[in-house]
């Protein structure tokens, strides 16, 4: 049993049952899901919670960038509107101009998956 101020909420899918603590807000739940390796789990997430699903990729994409983790970037960057093409690109600028000076290599790598995502 949960202590009274922990709340769950479960669900059963062709999985299993789940539990989610609802102690977490929106945006920890999402940023954990996004973070290992969950961005499917996220996105069907804010589909039955009705949360804005088109966030959720510039999220991603702030995350992956902020914790240099291209598995999330490359996927964040793929599922965008044409409409946040050009928020991604201004953050990924930002990310390329702070990071140069310090981590070329991964500054690089973040130029090369923007260049592939133009074609």
């Amino acid at each position: 049993m949960l202590p009274p101020q922990e709340q769950a909420l479960y669900f059963i899918d062709s999985t299993g049952l789940h539990v989610l603590f609802t102690n977490f807000s929106q945006e920890r739940l999402l940023q954990n899901l996004i973070m290992f390796g969950h961005q499917r789990s996220a996105d069907v997430l804010c589909t039955l919670n009705g949360w804005d699903r088109r966030a959720l990729r510039i999220h991603a994409l702030k995350l992956g960038l902020q914790y240099r983790q291209l598995s999330v970037v490359q996927p964040a960057l793929a599922g965008l509107d044409v409409d946040q093409q050009w928020e991604a690109t201004d953050m990924m600028l930002d990310f390329i101009a702070t990071t140069a000076p310090v981590d070329r290599d991964m500054a690089q790598k973040i130029v090369r998956i923007g260049m592939r995502l133009q074609h």
